[in-house]
């Protein structure tokens, strides 16, 4: 990989702090980034991603300019959220709307101040997440005190809006305090042409006790945007993680996670689905680290592909030698609308500890012509019958919410997005 281009990009980023002392993990970062080079498919995790267009864009690493007004922010929420709104990775206090509640829990963490990766993460070696930390320009970080109840979700609408060729890094931290509970809604969508790279991180941890619904919907209408997430989960002692996450649309739309069982007794449920159209790529990897026992993990991924759409998921649950007593349960469901559709599946399992209950698969499945005759021998169109049967096979995810108004408005979301 020719790194001259993000090197002279990395010189800008440091002359643009103004001779403040450019912390050391990012300097660490980006000497990572440098080593270990753009994903190739060679690598198992990229294996099944075309991502050239990717690797032959130099990217520009966007500049803080919010000078120029935004368009209009609309998510049609219709239910009250505390809704902040990022523009282009940074946070635009004018155009958010929260609680004083809300409010008194943002704070901007220091550049110095680093949040080490745990240390069995696989993003140690992930070059694009190294990217994200030398050129992240703003980390925003929500802590939500103990024995808190947030009534209304808390949103984070990230909107990308300025020109080619940028690259965006934007930084989430998210402290959960001991019997707290919370609602988060995590919403990246993208209206611009041309190549762009969002390349967005989110943490998420929970102290003992505290309980968490986490919505994460990432929309790319352009063929030419590349939007990599990376999110981290951290559990402590009792806690609970409800997350389900959504991709659809964009020539690389990609997630993957990494939830870590550092308590005992934690539970997780962790949904995802992919919905693919046109010669989109949507992708899952996910991992799941049982460190402590007694506890529970359940993943269901499912993919929606039509057109020459393609999706890949890869999924592993890894469970410690001393991870007694854990119930853990990995499936991919996969949908396929057209036969030129592509899906590739990978669930894996990495069990040490011998009393423990792990379970795992994957399907990939046509759409049942039984199906469709019984629903047109009851007057309905064919074209209407097979709307029937792929809005009952999303509408699984989506009902896993757990919260109605949420529920309601992934509903109507995707009613838009497949009449679209």
């Amino acid at each position: 990989m020719n790194t001259s281009h993000y090197k002279q990009q990395f010189d800008v980023l440091k002359n643009n702090f103004s001779g403040q002392i450019v912390s050391k993990h990012k300097l660490d970062s980006f000497d990572r980034f440098c080593e270990l080079g753009w994903p190739t498919t060679r690598e198992e995790a990229w294996r099944y991603s075309k991502i050239n267009k990717l690797v032959d864009e130099d990217f520009i690493n966007y500049s803080l300019n919010l000078e120029r007004p935004s368009s209009l922010v609309n998510a049609n929420f219709d239910f009250p959220v505390s809704h902040l709104v990022f523009r282009n990775g940074v946070f635009d206090k004018q155009l958010s709307q929260l609680s004083r509640e809300a409010m008194s829990y943002i704070k901007f963490k220091d550049k110095e101040n680093f949040l080490p990766l745990p240390e069995k993460s696989k993003f140690h070696n992930s070059a694009l997440l190294n990217l994200n930390m030398s050129f992240n320009l703003q980390t925003f970080s929500l802590d939500i005190p103990e024995n808190t109840i947030v009534s209304e979700p808390i949103v984070f609408h990230f909107l990308y809006e300025d020109g080619s060729s940028n690259m965006y890094h934007p930084q989430i931290e998210v402290s959960v305090g001991h019997h707290s509970q919370v609602k988060f809604i995590e919403l990246h969508s993208s209206q611009q042409s041309g190549k762009n790279l969002i390349n967005p991180l989110s943490r998420v941890r929970l102290a003992e006790s505290s309980k968490v619904k986490y919505v994460r919907l990432s929309e790319m209408t352009d063929p030419y945007n590349f939007h990599n997430g990376q999110f981290i989960g951290q559990l402590e002692k009792s806690s609970d993680l409800h997350f389900v996450s959504m991709n659809l649309g964009g020539g690389l739309n990609r997630l993957d996670t990494e939830f870590f069982h550092q308590g005992e007794g934690a539970y997780l449920e962790v949904n995802g689905l992919c919905y693919g159209k046109n010669k989109e790529q949507v992708s899952y990897l996910s991992r799941i680290f049982h460190e402590k026992g007694n506890g529970e993990s359940h993943q269901l991924y499912k993919g929606v592909l039509d057109d020459q759409s393609s999706s890949s998921f890869d999924g592993l649950i890894y469970i410690a030698p001393k991870a007694q007593k854990v119930n853990s349960s990995q499936m991919n469901k996969n949908l396929l609308l057209s036969s030129r559709a592509e899906v590739n599946t990978k669930p894996q399992l990495d069990i040490n500890a011998d009393d423990v209950k792990a379970a795992h698969g994957a399907t990939v499945s046509e759409l049942n012509d039984e199906e469709i005759f019984y629903l047109m021998s009851r007057g309905i169109e064919k074209n209407q019958a097979t709307k029937i049967i792929e809005k009952a096979f999303i509408d699984e995810i989506i009902l896993k919410v757990g919260d109605l108004n949420i529920q309601k408005w992934l509903l109507k979301f995707f009613e838009n997005e497949r009449s679209s």
